[in-house]
């Protein structure tokens, strides 16, 4: 297990109180049975019958009971351990434990070396992806980007294909339906060995969406049907605005956000009980100016630590949101929207936290902003530690020999101890100004950009066989004429 990944006891941000949680949960249950949902699977719909839901073939909507929400919670699984790509235990998922990475599936990136948007292509998610595996405080990858130079109906394949040869830390990642879905756990089963020791030891979690508001539509679903049925780990999260797809109010949006979750959930487990899940998912607002889907604002931030909230609820995995912002540059702004969302949901406890990277409203994500979020997650790791209290630590045998006026710099207990205590950061500057000037006077951001530089010319990912890379790019390939 990463010695990096502590599972955060103390400090808590307790946005909801215990009533106020019941309350929203309470409200979800009543929505469930009284307004229902649209499942446009007939299979789902069928299944859902069969258990005790109330259904109507004329609408495709289906009423789903308490007490099938109940049983979903009670058969899912409270924790999930996802392994790194070489079959090894990596992250464990649940609890209070966090971790953070990229994605998912921006059209444009920021191009670095010319500060340009343009398209996204294949080469842009390899990159990213080489950077994440450099990058200490990014803990899974997910990709950076839509890739526009390949078919469309296998542009998910070539992002798979693109993070398993470019990285060893777990993939999030999405797909187009059922089948390219299954040709992905196809390509990762061949990587593990076979589809049970994937099945022991996952290092892929696919992320699939229902539409706001109350709205399953079939390929997402299908996709939820395998996943449950072959034990592979699902994300099934919703991403609405309030004020657009959701209430206006925040509460109201979070009620309508839950209920897609549980609808999921209840189909999931009903499926395979057992099978993982994660829950979570994206409230936030819409901007009443210009319609925009805000990413950085916060409402935004709220709305995710109460999804992370009623995670810790029901005990389930908790798929968070942060490193984002709406600003278009890696500017101020941008700073302040990425520090404020990861220290909030490194404080709720969410678990798989994605997004670092993203900027412009999920349109454009940016290596440097990776780098950047890397940073700010370091900080957010070092407050949350506090520090240690013991004889070691109190340091009053110390205190007693360097005496009133002296000096610790040159203690052996100050050489012992402060690389430990101190958080040495990589691009924010602690210098004197005097070193600054004589250094160069180099900013943030240009340090930024040198440290991208210099991770992706140094850093190496363990590489896969040849032979079984050659074999991966044959099935992306074959997929393009499928």
């Amino acid at each position: 297990m990463r010695v990096n990944c502590r599972e955060n006891t103390s400090p808590h941000f307790e946005l909801l109180s215990k009533t106020q949680i019941e309350d929203l949960h309470i409200a979800s249950l009543e929505v469930l049975e009284r307004t229902g949902v649209k499942i446009l699977s007939s299979n789902a719909r069928g299944l859902l019958k069969k258990a005790g839901a109330i259904t109507d073939d004329t609408s495709d909507i289906v009423k789903i009971p308490s007490r099938l929400v109940d049983r979903a919670l009670s058969s899912a699984i409270h924790y999930i351990t996802l392994a790194n790509r070489s079959g090894e235990p990596f992250l464990k998922v649940g609890g209070y434990y966090s971790y953070f990475g990229t994605g998912s599936d921006t059209p444009y990136v920021l191009d670095g070396a010319t500060g340009q948007k343009r398209k996204a292509v294949k080469e842009d998610v390899a990159r990213a992806s080489r950077l994440c595996d450099g990058l200490a405080n990014i803990d899974f990858v997910m990709s950076m980007g839509l890739v526009s130079d390949v078919p469309t109906n296998a542009s998910f394949l070539h992002e798979f294909e693109a993070m398993l040869l470019n990285t060893k830390k777990p993939i999030l990642f999405c797909s187009r339906d059922r089948k390219d879905l299954a040709k992905a756990v196809e390509i990762a089963a061949l990587v593990s060995g076979s589809l049970g020791r994937l099945q022991e030891n996952p290092f892929i979690v696919h992320y699939a969406e229902p539409i706001s508001p109350l709205t399953h539509h079939k390929d997402p679903l299908d996709q939820l049907e395998y996943c449950a049925e072959n034990f592979i780990p699902i994300i099934y999260t919703p991403g609405l605005a309030a004020g657009a797809a959701g209430p206006v109010t925040l509460a109201g949006a979070v009620v309508i956000a839950n209920c897609e979750n549980l609808a999921g959930l209840v189909i999931h487990q009903l499926i395979n009980p057992g099978a993982p899940f994660i829950y979570g998912g994206t409230v936030t607002r819409l901007d009443m100016s210009d319609g925009a889907y805000t990413h950085g604002t916060p409402e935004h931030f709220v709305g995710s630590c109460a999804r992370a909230a009623l995670g810790h609820y029901y005990h389930l995995p908790i798929f968070g949101v942060a490193g984002r912002t709406d600003s278009k540059s890696l500017d101020a702004q941008a700073g302040i929207e990425a520090s404020i969302s990861i220290l909030m949901e490194a404080l709720s406890g969410a678990n798989l936290v994605h997004d670092m990277g993203y900027m412009a409203t999920g349109q454009i994500t940016c290596d440097d902003m990776i780098v950047m979020c890397d940073e700010i997650i370091a900080l957010v790791k070092r407050l949350l530690t506090g520090f240690e209290v013991s004889p070691e630590t109190l340091a009053v045998d110390v205190i007693n020999q360097v005496g009133p006026g002296g000096c610790f710099l040159d203690h052996d207990h100050t050489f012992k101890h402060f690389r430990k205590e101190f958080l040495l950061l990589k691009c924010m500057d602690r210098k004197s100004l005097a070193t600054w000037d004589r250094e160069g006077g180099a900013g943030f951001t240009a340090k930024v950009r040198s440290r991208v530089e210099k991770i992706l010319v140094e850093h190496k990912p363990e590489p896969l066989d040849k032979s079984l890379c050659e074999r991966i790019n044959k099935m992306v390939l074959a997929a393009e004429t499928d």
